[in-house]
């Protein structure tokens, strides 16, 4: 096994990192000359030639054959005469070779033990008969297919799940690093790599590469199923794996998602007898499990040992094909060798001869070289949409006119680990949803994990995208990366860039950027001076000449779809809405939510405009030269038409640089005085918000007379467009349908019409044409709930917006006609006038008749029609006392529009959450209601992006479980719900209301009063004023204890306050005022408006209180066992809520225990943290150096700011607080916070709170 694999180490290691891939195939070459070597002693020796082996190629057309075969009607056969003889041929091949193999095992006998002599020289203990020469051929065939094609899809699987998962990668990597280290792989590590063992578990959960077996009933009267379905004797079942595999009862909600945590040996272990089935049932069970298993285990490591993955096409989505096994689709990867290794290297290693260091291989350049001895640059970027990645080519097109020389343009994945120390790195890139692009995960995850002291010797520069709609993410991760690098050592070249989408026009920001800030920096740092001149007219690198011939060239990152219906959905008189419907290629699959990528084509009238400008016949063809990388088909001819049609954007807005250039080219000094006008002008106004294009300026100046290159070359290239699919695949899976807006209006210019270029191409096709797609998965919070059948769906909806809900609601009648009972769906929905454009309302009324859903409409022109209502948000607003108590069913709300319909949705839903907050008498500020929503957002109850990433949970609250997937990675982990239930100081400390409306609970004084001459450290916090006192426990059951006649707080400030504060004294409250604030004022202090102090049993050592106190919270055997048991300290706190505790670490591994009422919690990486307490303490400035909970936090200057940072609104906090992860824990819930992790604590709702926490190694 290991020979073979050293074969495909070596073959990735030497064709470097520009090799791309062919995952199956190569994995393909591994399986099939493995199980040869192994069971035959037969080298197919697959990784010497290009071409797949002869055998492969019969087998595929075998199979394929084979099940085509199977689905035609005998009849037909004569019409397949030349399917039929290749059929035959195939098999005659491979029996050929498989009777060769045996006879010349016979002609030179082996004594080795393989399957082969083991076939030949076997006998039948009975009979005593030996296998004849057929029989034998008939199993290695048998073999050589089922032994390699199962493995070779499940390690494909395998690798396209951990180039997508990052922290999983991770994970899997350290393992290998662990356990293996450098050195050679042998046997005995197989058994210590539980993480790769539990990766490789949960690909076949998935992805089971044999996705289906048959079962019969063997009573002779048959069987009746789920008490509904009868079967007779011998009658075949199949079991469809993948839906066995994905049983929410069984995996939970997140069933769906690849999660290798849940396979690690104890939650395997537990799962239900036949939840897991990959290897088949019974004696027809997969007979080589272990040798397939061995094999994988062995490879997964060793590759994961020498190289970083990752996709070659980050936006790739996982495509099965299918024949007898299942495998992904046009897979590509890309391997680059880890640092310290060579290829040459890599071959020692293998031979188990050294133990490998140093520098790793160089990539080769993907990129045309200008000059050899120029200064090198490598460009490297993150994008999902290709905005940022057409700006990084823009980097490498004009990097030879400013003296430099481009070595690498690639992806930010392909740098993980191997930033170049020897030239300075530009970086664009983008945040998603506030998480990196799909091609930068890998990147971030290295950086976001590097340890302290870690270096990084990297000059760079970077330049960021993002939206600032979305003011919780908005330029996260750049911003992250540009800190990141610094703090490790990395040599800042200039500011970082940046751009925002919603101003229209991020092309004219980063020409900005890369004119006036980033050239000039490194032009200076390096010494390098500009080669020719790098004005805006002249240092194009793109020429062009014309011929007359036509051609035609495809996208490779998209599929052919075919259009089965157009029609537009609403009246005259309102803007244009159509929907169409397309046929998928067969290998493509969706959920209902889900978008579809749409690869448009620029409308005729755009293209034709640049023909007129140019001077080009409708034939022209043109044949594109460039110095430099570029992404527009290069040295061979394409007509204009396909290159202005499906190649540039031609409706993008003129940027200052494009402006420039047309300046330089115009002779007319009326025109350039204009143009200049424009550009000393407010650019973003004249220019940007009214969208003029180069070729509007170049139609409205026509004496500008510049080259076609020029003109190509400040154009962007064709970007996708996304649309949310109105369909579900319940009706039909190989159909989907798009409900959307066509834009078409006066130009903001004054300057003819705009017309949007994705809506109005789609608008022209018709039945039978072809349009380019690709799916794009939603966000995991935007599907329909796991289980229909309990959780109520609420939607919002504008116009358009209404299209996801169209596949939501097609999804439920889909179910209700399958018979099953689901939870109601209401549907709030906004437009103009029920005859102009109440769009799919007759669909919608079927549905909702057969329960589907309950339709609620405003209509903004005629409200008389909706009860008044114009808008969503007050027909929201008058359905509350509906919407709350679905809201209390566990209801998930979903919201699409505009921004101004979520805006005022989140409003409307924050009014009414105060109002109910108010009747329970909870907190209604502006701090907590806010706080709420976030909570909802980041439990995907509300389907928004999420500004704040969810604490995970672990399986089960065992002492393994814990070690492996907290303790030891440091990772801050949820326990199960109720975990610690069982404390005895839950049931002794804390009463239930003594009134029936109150839901917080209350001290017991009586049980707590038997130790109140205990001393303990009590905190006074009162606005700006903080003290710390010791006192007896008396004292503080005086503060908080609750009259149990009237419910009421006993307060006596004048008396217990007197111990602390100076010339204390009462105050009467009003009746409107809670009874839990105390008032007091003091010789030196004003009156204090409420709530104006707070009394809270902060962190008493366990070690101190009685032992009966200390017997109600036993140390709990996770502290005692996951690691050395050496607890450093206990502690509890006890109070009232509001509680708080600043942002602060601890300097030992913290298990933190809840008892009573509830607890919000957010926790920061450790660089992170100190990141927010350093600028905490350079704004105030203080020391940066404080590691511990401190009085000096809990006061003044510095508690404002922590608190601000952490909890506050501001847009820095807000930025700050998208990497942060928050968790709500209430009595019984425990949560491990790994040493070194900042956080804060704050105890909300109402009556008393309290915790203990374990601090221990």
């Amino acid at each position: 096994m290991k020979d073979i694999a050293s074969q495909l180490v070596l073959k990735w290691a030497r064709y470097g990192s520009e090799y791309k891939i062919p995952t199956t195939d190569d994995f393909t070459r591994l399986t099939l000359d493995t199980l040869a070597l192994c069971a035959m002693d037969y080298r197919f020796n697959s990784f010497y030639t290009d071409e797949m082996h002869p055998f492969i190629t019969s087998m595929v057309n075998f199979l394929h054959e084979g099940g085509m075969r199977s689905r035609r009607p005998a009849y037909m056969a004569p019409f397949y005469r030349a399917d039929e003889a290749q059929f035959h041929k195939d098999i005659e091949y491979m029996r050929n070779l498989s009777n060769d193999i045996v006879n010349k095992r016979k002609e030179n006998p082996k004594e080795i033990k393989d399957l082969l002599n083991a076939m030949l020289k076997g006998r039948d203990p009975k009979t005593g008969k030996a296998l004849g020469q057929e029989t034998i051929i008939d199993n290695m065939i048998t073999f050589l297919i089922a032994g390699h094609e199962t493995t070779s899809g499940l390690l494909s699987f395998l690798f396209h799940y951990l180039v997508k998962s990052p922290d999983a990668y991770r994970k899997a990597q350290e393992e290998v690093d662990r356990v293996i280290g450098k050195g050679s792989m042998e046997a005995r590590h197989l058994n210590e790599l539980p993480y790769i063992t539990a990766c490789l578990r949960e690909t076949l959960r998935l992805q089971p590469t044999a996705p289906a077996f048959t079962v019969a009933p063997n009573a002779e009267g048959g069987d009746v199923l789920g008490g509904k379905y009868g079967v007779i004797h011998g009658e075949p079942i199949i079991a469809v794996l993948p839906a066995v595999h994905r049983d929410p009862a069984v995996y939970g909600e997140d069933a769906e998602e690849w999660k290798p945590e849940r396979m690690l040996d104890e939650q395997f272990n537990a799962l239900p007898p036949s939840s897991w089935k990959p290897f088949g049932n019974g004696a027809r069970g997969c007979i080589g499990r272990p040798f397939a298993w061995q094999e994988a285990m062995m490879v997964t490591a060793m590759l994961l040992q020498y190289f970083n993955f990752a996709a070659d096409d980050s936006t790739y989505n996982l495509q099965i094909k299918s024949t007898l096994t299942i495998k992904p689709k046009d897979f590509y990867m890309r391997a680059t060798l880890r640092d310290g290794w060579t290829a040459t290297k890599v071959e020692q290693s293998l031979a188990g001869s050294i133990r490998s260091e140093g520098p790793s291989a160089s990539s080769k350049p993907n990129v045309k070289q200008v000059d050899e001895n120029a200064q090198s640059l490598t460009v490297l970027y993150g994008s999902n949409s290709g905005t940022c990645e057409a700006f990084a080519q823009t980097v490498a097109a004009d990097a030879a006119a400013h003296g430099f020389r481009v070595s690498k343009v690639d992806t930010l994945d392909s740098a993980k680990q191997a930033l170049p120390a020897k030239e300075p790195v530009v970086i664009v890139t983008a945040s998603y949803e506030g998480q990196p692009c799909d091609n930068a995960s890998h990147f971030y995850n290295w950086l976001e994990t590097m340890k302290d002291g870690e270096k990084v010797d990297s000059s760079y520069a970077v330049f960021g995208c993002g939206h600032s709609d979305w003011k919780q993410t908005f330029h996260r991760i750049p911003n992250s990366i540009n800190k990141i690098l610094e703090e490790h050592g990395g040599k800042r070249i200039c500011d970082m860039g940046s751009a925002d989408a919603a101003k229209g026009d991020m092309m004219s920001a980063f020409q900005t950027w890369e004119d006036e800030v980033l050239w000039p920096a490194l032009r200076s740092q390096y010494g390098v001076e500009s080669t020719e001149d790098s004005s805006a007219a002249t240092s194009q690198s793109l020429s062009i000449q014309v011929s007359n011939r036509r051609a035609s060239r495809l996208r490779a990152d998209v599929s052919e779809a075919k259009v089965l219906s157009s029609s537009v959905l609403t009246a005259p008189g309102v803007p244009v809405k159509r929907q169409i419907e397309l046929q998928l290629p067969s290998e493509m699959s969706y959920r209902a939510g889900d978008y579809l990528a749409v690869l448009p084509i620029n409308p005729r009238e755009t293209v034709h405009r640049v023909a007129q400008r140019f001077n080009l016949s409708w034939d022209a063809m043109l044949t594109i030269s460039s110095k430099s990388n570029t992404a527009l088909p290069t040295d061979e001819p394409i007509s204009a038409n396909d290159l202005f049609s499906a190649y540039v954007e031609l409706s993008q807005p003129a940027t200052k640089r494009a402006v420039s250039m047309l300046i330089e080219a115009s002779k007319d000094d009326n025109t350039k005085k204009e143009l200049s006008a424009l550009m000393d002008g407010d650019f973003n106004a004249l220019i940007t918000e009214k969208r003029i294009s180069v070729l509007d300026l170049l139609e409205r100046y026509p004496s500008i007379d510049l080259p076609l290159g020029a003109f190509v070359s400040c154009l962007m290239t064709m970007r996708v467009r996304q649309y949310s699919i109105s369909s579900s695949p319940l009706a039909n899976p190989h159909k989907a349908s798009l409900t959307y807006a066509v834009l078409e209006s006066d130009a903001f210019s004054g300057q003819g019409r705009h017309v949007g270029v994705a809506s109005n191409y789609l608008s022209h096709l018709a039945p039978g044409d072809m349009v380019h797609v690709a799916i794009k998965p939603s966000h995991a919070a935007f599907h329909l709930p796991t289980k229909p059948e309990e959780t109520p769906v609420i939607m919002l909806a504008a116009g358009t917006g209404i299209a996801p809900f169209m596949s939501f609601v097609q999804e439920r009648a889909a179910q209700i006609g399958a018979g099953r009972k689901l939870a109601p769906a209401h549907l709030y929905f906004g437009c103009h006038h029920p005859e102009k454009d109440s769009l799919h309302a007759e669909q919608l009324d079927r549905w909702e008749a057969m329960g589907a859903v309950t339709v609620h409409r405003a209509f903004s022109w005629a409200p008389e029609l909706s009860d008044g209502h114009k808008h969503v948000d007050t027909l929201i607003r008058a359905d509350a006392p509906l919407l709350t108590g679905l809201w209390d069913q566990g209801a998930r709300v979903f919201v699409c529009g505009s921004r101004e319909l979520g805006e005022s949705v989140k409003k409307v839903c924050l009014e009414i959450a105060k109002s109910r907050r108010e009747e329970r008498g909870a907190d209604v500020s502006e701090e907590a209601l806010n706080q709420w929503f976030d909570r909802i957002r980041n439990e995907r109850q509300y389907s928004t992006a999420r500004n704040l990433r969810s604490l995970p949970t672990l399986p089960d609250a065992s002492v393994d479980t814990f070690r492996q997937q907290a303790f030891e990675p440091a990772t801050p982990a949820l326990l199960p719900r109720g975990t610690f239930n069982h404390v005895p100081a839950i049931g002794k400390w804390f009463l239930k209301p003594s009134s029936k409306n109150s839901g917080a609970l209350e001290i017991n004084r009586s049980y707590l009063s038997n130790y109140a001459s205990t001393i303990v450290p009590i905190e006074i916090t009162n606005q700006d004023n903080f003290a710390r006192i010791e006192q007896p426990l008396s004292f503080f059951l005086e503060c908080v204890y609750s009259h149990p006649s009237n419910s009421t707080y006993r307060s006596r400030p004048s008396r217990y306050f007197s111990a602390f504060v100076p010339g204390a004294k009462a105050v009467r409250k009003s009746k409107r005022q809670r009874s839990d604030d105390f008032f007091f004022f003091s010789a030196s202090t004003p009156l204090l408006a409420p709530p104006t102090a707070n009394v809270y049993l902060a962190q008493a050592s366990l070690s101190d209180l009685p032992k009966g106190l200390r017997d109600d919270v036993p140390t709990p055997e996770l502290v005692l066992k996951a690691g050395k048991g050496d607890v450093y300290n206990s502690s509890i706190w006890l109070g009232l809520a509001p509680t708080y505790t600043p942002l602060h670490r601890d300097p030992n591994p913290n298990l933190f225990v809840q008892l009573a009422g509830r607890k919000t919690v957010r926790l920061y990486q450790p660089k992170v943290g100190h990141g927010i307490f350093a600028h905490v303490q350079e704004r105030i400035g203080g020391s940066a150096n404080a590691a511990i909970r401190g009085e000096e936090m809990m006061q003044g200057a510095e508690k404002k700011a922590l608190e601000e940072e952490v909890w506050g609104g501001s847009d820095e906090a807000r930025q700050r607080k998208d990497a942060c992860w928050e968790v709500q824990v209430s009595s019984g819930d425990g949560l491990f916070i790994p040493k070194g992790w900042w956080h804060s604590i704050k105890g909300t709702g109402e009556g008393m709170t309290g915790s203990v926490n374990w601090w221990f190694r």
